[in-house]
């Protein structure tokens, strides 16, 4: 058998050497011992709940949750002076202001003020490569305010369980003058600690792209103290599992005597009244390591006080991991990156539109409502724990109602500050009635395709030019046509008119064509109608092909992928005595050729085609005369299926070494220099556009709709430690 013995020994400062003696049944045994002494250190421990809003219970529900953790957190510390509480997210002090007395509120303030409360900078845990520049910085602002109105320090803000964050996040926290930030990366499907170790080389600087600087740690988890000392803590657990969470950190370059243990407990729990009394304890026992209950900001304050200038720099991106569970609803994700997109010119337009007329008041609740929702849909959280394999129990469905709705009434909202506001503003443009007012929000002229509807009978006049602006027909009504036309030269952060003038002729119907060949004066472009995409684009300037015909895919053809629905394994979760799943891609086929029409400002051909589960594809490539630029209009009809699945539109660039770049927020990413050791390299989440570049050629792919790309290759659940190289697929 096995015995456990503790021998307690005189302190002492040098290494030195000894001997145990083992006496047992009248006989000895003495092995030599050699004793080195430890680091005094201090541990301080951050009490914190993790935040889903959803995913555990329904939201409203988590909003009572985790305002009665507050309660716990105020009436634990009334009775233990030294506890301290961090709540996981600015919207839990928020929605603990909207249910709970001003008595009790009060007290809360009363806590914040003292620094025995600590609130964060964020409003929610968010996927930081989704969002917007603007909804990124806007997701501090709530904070700020609570914090000039109730005291305590604006300086500091936590990630919890999202593994990564965008490399602009280091630059949007070091801009708005905070100090600190806190990752607690979560390596379920992200093995971004056990391939980078970023947790052991913490603290650190992360230098965003605009060199922008913030003091960050990473801790293994969220729950870091639950998992040390267990709930509810217990002395002999941490015993035996803290020296061996030290080891990370006891090394001659770090040169503190702090650590950082984050997190007690797992999301929307009550909590555990024993834990304030685990510092205390624990001290009675034993000298060191001692335990403390703090904030992030004193902790981190302690340690980068003791290391100085031995404090690391990290210039790198994440590589966004849980930016992929935005896709669970492709359309409405979509919905929500085009609002984000648009929410400033709605707040452009509504600013403009009180300096018009001084007696226009902007609608702020609107404004603050729309701004509500984009963050909300933001947050990490998207529906019930059970929807990945129960997807119509009842939470998941209305956890799912409640998700999309961030995004439904963001558009709302959106479409009513915008229409309002232009028209306040179009009162006071001398134009004559019946006029279309075109504006543009944007900071620099454009030349752009416009969609609009008109009424049958009249004709669109550039009342600049006084000319007849030629249109393309889309489809008709009973008393519109829905038509497309050229605008160009709209001013910057301003508008151009267009007379709806009489005209009793009927437009001329274009002369149909079934050519497959498609040209203007840059490309030459090949149509594959079969798979309803693109066999070939010639570069003229270039005298280049830039469609990889070796690729099993045409260029932006659909590509369905099966697989993976046998669980456990690499596409689902990272664990590397998993298998790899087998997948199968299955591009668009049957297709065939609609229509190719000239136009006024170009040529537009349009294909359907069909695939696995989507019984339509239709494709329209717009061909512009002017511009160097080809337009892909895609709509998908897809049946609904609860097999694992995987849609893509596919780019086969003809590169066979490229560098790619995609942008950030503030910045851009090259995926071979700029990923954190770690960080995902499987999928890529893209503001608003992708480009391959090798020798003397660019392409560049926009995804207006899409956030999310890969590289060279599907996702295949590889979980790759270097770039490597790719094709320019």
């Amino acid at each position: 058998g096995e015995y456990r013995v503790v021998l307690q020994v005189p302190e002492f400062t040098q290494p030195a050497k000894g001997q145990l003696t083992v006496t047992f049944s009248g006989h000895a045994s003495r092995f030599p011992v050699d004793l080195n002494p430890g680091k005094k250190w201090n541990v301080f421990v951050v009490p914190n709940e993790h935040l889903d809003i959803g995913y555990s219970d329904y939201p409203t529900k988590v909003a009572e949750i985790q305002s009665r953790a507050i309660d716990e957190a105020i009436e634990m510390i009334g009775k233990n002076p030294d506890f301290r509480y961090s709540p996981d997210a600015y919207w839990s002090v928020e929605q603990f202001m909207h249910g709970r007395s001003p008595e009790q509120s009060q007290k809360m303030f009363d806590m914040v003020a003292q620094k025995k409360l600590f609130i964060p900078a964020q409003f929610a845990s968010n996927v930081t490569g989704f969002a917007s520049l603007e909804d990124t910085i806007r997701s501090l602002y709530p904070s700020y305010q609570f914090h000039l109105q109730h005291g305590g320090d604006f300086d500091y803000a936590n990630i919890t369980d999202v593994p990564s964050c965008t490399w602009s996040y280091a630059s949007v926290l070091a801009a708005a003058g905070l100090k600190y930030f806190v990752d607690a990366s979560d390596n379920w499907r992200a093995p971004i600690i056990l391939f980078g170790r970023v947790n052991e080389r913490s603290p650190f600087w992360w230098e965003g792209p605009d060199g922008g600087r913030i003091l960050m740690w990473v801790s293994r988890h969220y729950i870091q103290a639950a998992s040390l000392f267990g709930l509810p803590p217990q002395i002999g657990a941490g015993r035996d599992s803290l020296p061996i969470f030290l080891q990370a950190y006891d090394r001659p370059d770090y040169k503190s005597d702090g650590v950082l243990v984050f997190g007690t407990q797992v999301e929307n729990t009550d909590l555990f009244p024993q834990q304030a009394t685990l510092a205390s304890d624990w001290n009675q026992v034993y000298a060191f390591p001692k335990l403390r209950f703090s904030g992030f900001s004193e902790a981190m304050q302690y340690i980068s006080g003791q290391l100085g200038d031995s404090i690391p720099v990290i210039r790198a991106d994440g590589g966004p991991y849980w930016e992929d569970g935005l896709l669970t609803d492709a359309r409405t994700t979509s919905l929500a990156r085009a609002n984000e997109q648009r929410a400033l010119a709605a707040e452009k337009f509504s600013t403009i539109s009180s300096l018009v007329n001084p007696i226009i008041r902007p609608d702020s609740e609107a404004m603050k409502l729309l701004w509500d929702n984009l963050r909300m849909f933001d947050e990490h959280t998207w529906t019930s724990y059970r929807s990945w394999d129960d997807p119509e129990h009842a939470e998941s469905v209305r956890q799912n109602v409640v998700k999309e709705s961030r995004a439904t009434n963001g558009k709302l909202l959106l479409e009513q500050l915008l229409d309002r506001s232009m028209a306040s503003i179009a009162d006071y443009i001398d134009r004559p009635t019946q006029t279309l007012v075109l504006f543009n929000p944007l900071s620099w002229q454009r030349t752009h395709l416009v969609e609009v509807d008109i009424n049958r009978g009249v004709k669109l006049v550039d009342l600049a030019t006084k000319e007849t602006v030629p249109y393309q027909e889309i489809y008709t009504g009973k008393g519109f046509r829905h038509v497309r036309f050229l605008a160009q030269n709209v001013p910057a952060v301003g508008y151009k008119n267009y007379a709806l003038a009489a005209d009793a002729s009927e437009p001329t119907a274009p002369a149909p064509s079934a050519s497959t060949t498609l040209e203007n004066n840059y490309y030459r472009l090949t149509l594959d109608p079969e798979t309803g995409a693109v066999r070939s684009i010639v570069d003229k300037e270039l005298n280049r092909e830039l469609v990889d015909g070796s690729s099993p895919y045409r260029f932006n053809q659909y590509v369905y992928v099966t697989g993976a629905d046998k669980p456990r394994n690499t596409a689902l979760e990272y664990k590397p005595v998993l298998p790899k799943p087998v997948l199968e891609s299955h591009g668009a086929n049957a297709g065939r050729l609609v229509s190719v029409t000239k136009t006024a400002f170009g040529t537009a051909a349009k294909m359907e085609s069909s695939a696995v589960n989507t019984p339509r594809v239709e494709t329209e490539i717009v061909l512009l005369d002017s511009e160097k630029k080809i337009e892909f209009i895609n709509r998908v009809e897809k049946t609904k299926v609860y097999s694992k699945e995987a849609v893509y539109f596919a780019f086969p660039i003809a590169m066979d070494h490229p560098e790619f770049r995609y942008e950030i927020q503030n910045g851009f990413v090259n995926p071979a220099r700029n990923i954190m050791k770690g960080g995902n390299l499987e999928w890529f989440s893209v503001q608003h556009w992708v480009a391959a570049d090798q020798d003397d050629a660019s392409v560049a792919v926009v995804p207006v709709d899409a956030h999310l790309v890969t590289l060279g290759d599907i996702v295949r659940g590889s979980w790759p430690r270097e770039f490597g190289n790719r094709k320019g697929t």
